[in-house]
């Protein structure tokens, strides 16, 4: 779906319906310029980060490519026959959203901006960006504008000051010469008409304070002239409320609500002012609000090589970025906590996949990498199965868009293949990206980046040491375990390895922890400093401190006969198949630390490694 201002509100409420549900998102973002600092292999992260900061607000984003990911299942043609049969598939939503940075102008009529905004272009990017189609006037012209929160707050004081100021001064008409005065002369005589009418019906005065009578006047063009008609009726006529309307014939209108007591009035004229006050700021606001609800839901976002791409996300929209990396990854992390960068995971697949690593060397870009990634696919009879969503309404009917089948087996997102009948749009154009042509758009970018994760979670499933997060997002498995070993700049918390299970002396405890429909059991067991691998060496495991872990599954063995050596009971101890420890106690320097397990990850009882995302440790 293309986004501008004219359709950003139907676009923001579909958003607002589909976002909780979705597994997982994935974004991207063009801007208008890379910065003058030129990449090298010797760069510490703290200066790839410091140079990204730089460039954060001079080259402010134009578009934001959204899509939303979520499991389905759907019809695929099976391929001995015409009939089809049902597969487990993506969903997808995208949309690119048409930025523009304005001015902030308050009042209106006003001269000069409340707040303007100042943006660089580089050269070589709008060239780039030129060659590739870039709309550039439609972004200057219907661009959706925004204000970050801490403006909003400033703005919000502004408004509400000047509000309150305009109500303790009267206008005096004596005040006013020319055009103006004539103007407001003219309306306080149709004002008093109206009421010497009513007067005359006997409809005055009113018989209670909840009885009104309404009365509607067409408005002058002008803004400002409207801004004066109201101050002046709000002002002079204690009991009378004026609200704006909408248009009616093209024509903008004023309503007239006349009370029985200045006390009701004064409630009505309250609740209209603080609701103008309301729509002032949110016109400003705009686009905010999309990151505003990426940042409540909180699912887990995928971006590709994409520095550049959280810390704009969070300059322009959210807040200041620190001057140190280790406190830009707290403060983006507790607004959005989990981040999956798909050129780190494509590192680490060719870490560990011959294959991928030998067909990946010539590979640049998201569209190549998928490519590399289908040929591997169906080498090993893997398939990642698309399904364009389109949505009608919040009740999700119509999922495949006017009865239209739109499933396409992804043999290669670059080359699909997809029946003419998919080319067909909806009325709000979620069908967009159903066919190429729009690569480099910020919305496109989004999807091939979210489809490139989908495919690495699914060739996942089949490369050693990989981890599942089907539990925690609803996707496939991904392999994070060697991506924890490193130092990673996603984890703002220490990520910690048990490597070996020591038996304390007290004897093994067990308890059982409810999840879902499933029992699982947790043996509880305490462990050494030694058995501890921590990826950052300076990192300490310490009461109040909260660690990422993976926890190696416990082999199972046979149960001892009767008779054998062996301390009683030990055989009960045994976990069965599949089962995982899950650590409850750390001694650290003769010193013991519980560990409370926050959020984990049961379904990966299934392989050799089990992951708990986060846990906490306390004394």
């Amino acid at each position: 779906m293309d986004v501008t201002n004219g359709n950003f509100a139907k676009a923001l409420q579909t958003l607002k319906d589909h976002l909780p549900r979705a597994e997982f998102i994935s974004f991207d973002l063009e801007f208008t310029g890379l910065g003058e600092h030129r990449p090298s292999q010797l760069d510490t992260p703290q200066i790839r980060y410091s140079s990204a900061r730089e460039d954060a607000s001079e080259f402010p984003p134009i578009q934001f490519g959204l899509c939303l990911f979520r499991k389905s299942t759907a019809l695929v043609p099976r391929e001995d026959s015409d009939a089809f049969e049902s597969e487990e598939s993506w969903e997808t939503i995208s949309y690119n959203f048409n930025l523009f940075p304005r001015a902030v102008y308050y009042p209106p009529c006003s001269r000069y901006p409340l707040y303007d905004k100042r943006f660089s272009l580089q050269a070589s990017t709008v060239s780039f960006l030129t060659s590739h189609m870039f709309d550039f006037q439609k972004c200057f012209k219907v661009g959706i504008t925004w204000l970050r929160e801490d403006r909003e707050k400033d703005f919000l004081e502004h408004v509400q000051n000047d509000m309150r100021v305009r109500r303790k001064n009267r206008w005096s008409m004596d005040n006013l010469s020319g055009e103006d005065g004539m103007l407001l002369k003219e309306w306080g005589q149709n004002i008093d008409k109206w009421l010497t009418e009513l007067k005359e019906k006997g409809n005055l005065p009113l018989q209670s304070d909840t009885e009104a009578k309404i009365r509607s006047f067409v408005l002058p063009n002008d803004a400002r002239l409207r801004s004066l008609i109201f101050d002046f009726v709000r002002l002079n006529y204690q009991r009378m409320a004026a609200h704006a309307i909408p248009a009616q014939n093209g024509k903008k209108m004023i309503r007239l609500s006349l009370f029985g007591s200045e006390d009701r009035a004064k409630q009505q004229y309250e609740k209209v002012l603080l609701q103008d006050v309301k729509d002032v700021v949110l016109r400003e606001v705009m686009f905010r609000q999309v990151v505003d609800e990426l940042r409540k839901h909180k699912k887990p976002i995928v971006v590709h090589n994409g520095l550049m791409d959280v810390t704009k996300l969070y300059a322009n929209f959210v807040g200041d970025l620190p001057a140190e990396l280790t406190s830009f990854k707290k403060v983006f992390r507790k607004e959005f906590p989990v981040v999956f960068d798909t050129k780190r995971l494509v590192d680490n697949l060719c870490a560990k996949d011959e294959e991928v690593r030998r067909e990946m060397r010539k590979a640049r870009g998201v569209s190549e990498m998928l490519g590399v990634l289908r040929k591997v696919a169906e080498n090993r009879k893997h398939n990642v199965v698309m399904q364009t969503f389109i949505p009608v309404d919040s009740n999700d009917r119509n999922v495949t868009g006017n009865n239209t089948e739109l499933v396409a087996r992804l043999t290669g997102f670059s080359t699909t293949e997809i029946d003419d009948a998919v080319m067909e749009r909806d009325e709000n154009g979620f069908g967009r990206y159903s066919v190429q042509g729009y690569v480099h758009e910020a919305g496109y970018d989004a999807l091939e980046t979210g489809m490139l994760f989908a495919f690495l979670s699914t060739l996942g499933k089949q490369s050693p040491n990989e981890l599942s997060l089907s539990s925690c997002g609803g996707f496939s498995r991904i392999n994070v375990y060697s991506d924890m070993e490193e130092s990673n700049p996603w984890f703002e918390l220490p990520v910690f390895i048990i490597k070996g299970i020591v038996k304390d002396d007290g004897g093994i405890g067990e308890h059982r922890k409810e999840h879902g429909k499933a029992r699982f059991n947790h043996t509880v067991k305490q462990l050494t400093k030694d058995t501890i691998y921590c990826g950052d060496q300076t990192e300490i495991v310490t009461a109040g401190k909260e660690v990422c872990m993976a926890i190696l599954r416990v082999k199972p063995s046979r149960k001892r006969k009767r008779g054998e050596e062996g301390n009683v009971g030990e055989s009960e101890d045994r976990q069965s198949e599949g089962a995982v420890d899950h650590t409850s106690m750390i001694i650290e320097n003769g010193r013991k630390l519980g560990v409370e397990v926050i959020r984990y990850a049961p379904s990966a009882l299934e392989r050799d490694w089990a992951f708990i995302s986060r846990a906490r440790v306390f004394a």
